[in-house]
């Protein structure tokens, strides 16, 4: 059994694994959890692992579940080499986060992932990664974002961001396959609200008026 202080400091989200004997279970649900459907985890979850002392269950994982840093107060963020996906709302309305590091690992990032995480200034897509709609959409100071050339990326995966600055692993005949620009005013991936952005290659710059 837990101890008395645990199940104050337990809130409602996980009060169903309050008892010692669910924990693994909740850690296996954790692991195995994917975002099929519309289930992700009620906002809280992180905190209460915190507060447990018992978050580095996350290092085990192979994918950030859906949800599971949903309205968390974290500030930054390093995911470790073994994550390989990112499920959609995983990092939903984290409004203090500022600073999140991606490993070369990762190869999909789902919808929504970082929706409203508003003070967001930066992001690197890693090698490959395809990231789906809207994922960063309602990051209003995000403004540069690094891409490589093999990544996909989907239609306003970048809505309502200010993009000023892409810098991009390629060229820029390369740049066209990546960003699909339907003509010299806006890129597919993107809605830009700033007024011009540029898309650094490796072989010159690429200027698109908003």
């Amino acid at each position: 059994m837990m101890s008395e202080l645990w199940r104050k400091i337990l809130t409602s989200t996980t009060a169903k694994y309050i008892e010692e004997e669910l924990w693994e279970a909740f850690f296996q649900d954790i692991r195995e959890h994917s975002d099929y459907g519309d289930f992700y985890y009620s906002p809280g979850v992180y905190e209460d692992l915190e507060k447990a002392g018992i978050s580095s269950v996350i290092e085990s994982l192979t994918h950030v579940p859906a949800g599971l840093y949903n309205r968390s107060n974290i500030t930054s963020i390093e995911l470790p080499q073994n994550i390989t996906k990112i499920d959609r709302y995983a990092f939903l309305n984290c409004e203090k986060l500022k600073t999140v590091k991606l490993p070369n690992t990762v190869k999909s990032i789902g919808t929504l992932a970082f929706h409203n995480c508003r003070e967001l200034t930066s992001i690197n897509i890693p090698r490959s990664c395809v990231v789906d709609d809207k994922v960063f959409h309602g990051c209003n100071k995000l403004r540069t974002v690094a891409v490589d050339k093999f990544a996909k990326l989907h239609f306003e995966c970048f809505y309502n961001c200010p993009i000023e600055t892409v810098i991009f692993n390629g060229t820029m005949k390369q740049s066209e396959r990546v960003f699909k620009p339907r003509d010299v005013r806006r890129p597919e991936p993107y809605t830009s609200i700033g007024n011009v952005f540029q898309i650094k290659c490796t072989d010159g710059v690429l200027n698109y008026l908003d």
